[in-house]
């Protein structure tokens, strides 16, 4: 599942609301407290519930997407080892 499909996909889990595809949105999410280091995602995801965080983390797996956790309260990300799957 790629593009349009995901989105739609994450959009039927968390609610259209909650999917950031704008690159102006998405930019808020480019980087944490490292200054020397952005990425821009290509998609931010908004889940409300941990069922939601579930059933997010299963497509995204499924599709061989990778995830990056990002805390609102301190705004640091949770980045995998290795490089997010373009």
């Amino acid at each position: 599942m790629t593009g349009p499909a995901l989105i739609e996909g994450l959009a039927g889990i968390v609610g259209p609301r909650h999917v950031r595809t704008a690159p102006a949105e998405r930019l808020t999410y480019a980087r944490d407290g490292l200054p020397t280091y952005s990425r821009l995602p290509g998609v931010v995801v908004l889940p409300g519930t941990r069922d939601e965080v579930v059933a997010v983390l299963r497509l995204l797996g499924s599709s061989s997407r990778a995830a990056v956790a990002f805390s609102r309260s301190t705004r640091r990300t949770a980045w995998p080892w290795s490089s997010p799957a373009s």
